[in-house]
C-alpha cells in the first residue's frame, strides 16, 4: 500500500500548529508565573505565615518555608 504523502503532510501540519499553541500558552504561564514571584518577593514574612497556619491546619502537608531573604534574590 503506497504512502499517501498529501494526508501525512496535512497530519504534520495539524501537529505543528498545535505544537505552537502549546508553547504560546507555556510561554505565557511563565511569564505569568515570574510577574507573581516579583510580586511576592518582599512579602515573606506574609508567606511564612500563611505556610505556619496551614502547616497547623493540615498536617500531612509539607511546604519549603520561605527564608528571611527575598524571593527574587537570585
Amino acid at each position: 500500500m503506497p504512502l499517501d504523502y498529501r494526508s501525512v503532510y496535512e497530519k504534520i501540519q495539524t501537529f505543528a500548529g498545535k505544537a505552537q499553541d502549546i508553547y504560546a500558552a507555556q510561554d505565557q504561564r511563565s511569564e505569568e508565573a515570574l510577574q507573581m514571584l516579583h510580586a511576592w518577593a518582599e512579602q515573606g514574612e506574609e508567606l511564612r505565615e500563611w505556610v505556619t497556619t496551614a502547616g497547623q491546619l493540615y498536617t500531612p502537608w509539607r511546604a519549603a518555608m520561605p527564608t528571611h531573604e527575598p524571593l527574587a534574590l537570585a
